[in-house]
């Protein structure tokens, strides 16, 4: 290889070919953004042919999104800017503008769903209804040995004072999730290092176990009486259908 020719020059920064290319892009980068703000409001004034209604109807059938969904005046990162300026305030504002209690904003390229607060009270309407209290009711005779006042203890138990006090304020989730997280931590720690096991039994197990010392603390049914833990996972589940035979871990 000849290293005695002449040195490679390099062209200035301020190089007028540099300056003009720089200024070219920069104008194209401004059309195409000014092109896709301005161009959806210039057709919006515009009126309406019957075909190309319902091409688009049929196009809104195609893909159909049941919820309604909150554009922002600036495309990809004008909910994002409203957010970083106003916080809370923003999203409250979006709340009360909008008539349906669930709609979705998008921010970058992620979609999220903002719902109303009225909906958590009305989920507390009916949390009796689905709580597993109505679950036990029915295993609790057959599968479980339970009696009948046992049984009609649970099923008559009102969870709704609960609920409001650990899952509707931020800070008695928190404290739940992390509590369950270091159960499980802790639990799956104690595993010894080979060992064969229903992988579907071992994750019911480690989910139920962390729900319930997060719920009631170490000294629970779940993790205190081992007949009654062995009665329950006995019961026909879903989780046989996660794993039918042993996998090693």
């Amino acid at each position: 290889m000849n290293t005695t020719g002449p040195p490679l020059t390099s062209v200035p920064l301020f190089h007028e070919g540099v300056l003009a290319l720089d200024l070219y892009l920069a104008v194209v980068l401004v059309t195409l953004l000014s092109a896709s703000t301005l161009a959806p409001r210039v057709f919006s004034f515009l009126p309406k042919s019957p075909s190309l209604a319902s091409s688009q109807v049929r196009g809104d059938n195609s893909n159909y999104d049941p919820l309604p969904h909150v554009s922002s005046t600036i495309p990809w990162v004008g909910h994002l800017l409203n957010l970083q300026r106003s916080g809370g305030r923003y999203v409250h504002q979006l709340i009360l503008a909008t008539p349906s209690p669930i709609f979705t904003i998008n921010i970058l390229s992620k979609r999220l769903i903002v719902a109303n607060p009225s909906l958590d009270r009305a989920l507390t309407r009916h949390v009796h209804d689905t709580s597993v209290s109505q679950v036990i009711s029915f295993i609790g005779r057959r599968s479980l040995g339970m009696a009948d006042e046992a049984v009609r203890a649970i099923a008559e138990h009102d969870p709704r004072p609960v609920h409001s006090q650990l899952f509707a304020r931020s800070h008695g989730a928190a404290s739940l999730a992390e509590a369950a997280s270091t159960y499980v931590h802790e639990r799956l720690r104690g595993q010894p290092p080979v060992q064969e096991v229903r992988l579907g039994l071992l994750l019911f197990d480690v989910v139920v176990g962390a729900s319930a010392h997060a719920l009631w603390g170490p000294q629970n049914p779940w993790n205190a009486d081992k007949e009654f833990m062995e009665q329950f996972m006995s019961v026909p589940a879903p989780h046989h259908a996660i794993s039918s035979e042993s996998h090693p871990r």
